[in-house]
């Protein structure tokens, strides 16, 4: 655990070790370990994800969900930042959404998949081919009824907007690039939530 949330934090969830279900009380110590200031500047988000850990029984020191910090920027009229605020947003890890999943079926991967989508899928799905998107397809089989069910998503490779100095671009790569997050993960976790809605 060390490895993935750091030696003092590690030290922190020690207590909890022998918890497997996590309760109001232990679900609210373990969000506040782990993102600390998120109930303060995002109480209604730490809510969320607190509802979430009861209710499903996600666990965030399992990667399940996470309170990801941003930073809102007020512009004035020329673009220049005059105020900047800390909120933070739930966001559920692939393994919550199977978790969830779980609950009613138990599915399998099909077909090498997640994978990129071949040029005819892409083709099939969204009518062109798009190389300045990241394009994903899962394919799921329910074990006990056969069922399949396939979800397609995509992730921009790059993002741009406009303001008083012109248009700007810059590579869209999502929040947790540092703990291993990636453009294909983001759209694995999308196409695999549409398989399963």
């Amino acid at each position: 655990m060390a490895d993935k949330h750091g030696v003092e934090t590690s030290l922190a969830l020690r207590r909890f070790d022998a918890i497997a279900t996590l309760d109001k009380k232990s679900a609210t110590e373990i969000l506040e370990i782990l993102f600390p200031g998120a109930g303060l500047a995002s109480p209604a988000e730490f809510e969320k994800a607190l509802g979430l850990c009861i209710d499903y029984g996600l666990d965030p020191r399992l990667n399940d969900l996470y309170l990801i910090p941003f930073t809102v920027k007020e512009k004035d009229n020329l673009g220049k930042v005059i105020k900047e605020t800390k909120v933070y947003q739930t966001v559920r890890g692939i393994s919550s959404t199977r978790k969830i999943a779980a609950r009613k079926h138990h599915w399998g991967f099909l077909d090498n998949t997640p994978r990129y989508m071949t040029e005819e899928e892409e083709k099939q799905q969204y009518k062109t081919v798009d190389p300045e998107r990241v394009r994903r397809i899962v394919k799921l089989r329910d074990m006990v009824t056969g069922a399949e069910v396939i979800g397609c998503a995509e992730w921009p490779k790059t993002k741009s907007w406009t303001d008083a100095r012109g248009t700007h671009t810059e590579p869209n790569n999502p929040k947790g690039m540092d703990k291993g997050n990636t453009m294909e993960n983001m759209a694995d976790i999308r196409a695999e939530r549409k398989a399963l809605d």
